[in-house]
């Protein structure tokens, strides 16, 4: 929820406060951690540069990120994920190939977007969910075609969040 409250005029007027009133998590618990002074230098350097208003939210974004990666390492659970591909569009059938294993995976793909980079170089993402096997599945496959240059698949989970994957 939103709200103003109107506070002590100034010389310009009025002066106005906005308040916004946020769903607060249920639990917060804090602990310590010991650490090299060398080591939490460069770590708040880090969090600085990349916006972080304080250590706690850049280590929670790290806790998360890793819990992501254990749970797609071992395949399980459901995932949302985006494979992002650069390949030669010249390649002998490499396009009918692409087009084959989407329409074939076991995953739903809710996007793909393709992006000309170069007269020869296209650019492709596709945005998927399912199972987090499947989806490295797929990403394997798309990778292991000859003339795809580089390939790379990015996985999140709604479940490292407390969530539960929405379906439509």
């Amino acid at each position: 929820m939103i709200e103003m409250r109107k506070g002590e005029a100034g010389r310009a007027g009025n002066l106005y406060y906005l308040s916004f009133h946020l769903p607060i998590m249920e639990k917060i618990v804090r602990f310590g951690v010991s650490i090299e002074p060398e080591l939490l230098e460069r770590f708040d350097a880090l969090i600085h540069a990349e916006g972080y208003g304080n250590r706690s939210e850049a280590i929670r974004d790290l806790i998360r990120k890793r819990l992501v990666e254990a749970e797609t390492e071992e395949g399980r659970g459901t995932v949302a994920a985006t494979i992002t591909f650069l390949y030669d569009h010249h390649s002998s059938d490499l396009v009918n190939s692409l087009i084959s294993i989407q329409h074939e995976a076991p995953v739903d793909i809710k996007a793909s977007t393709h992006v000309h980079l170069t007269h020869d170089l296209c650019m492709e993402v596709i945005s998927c969910i399912g199972e987090a096997r499947e989806a490295r599945r797929l990403g394997d496959r798309i990778k292991s075609l000859r003339g795809v240059l580089f390939a790379e698949t990015v996985y999140t989970t709604p479940e490292v969040f407390g969530k539960e994957p929405h379906k439509h």
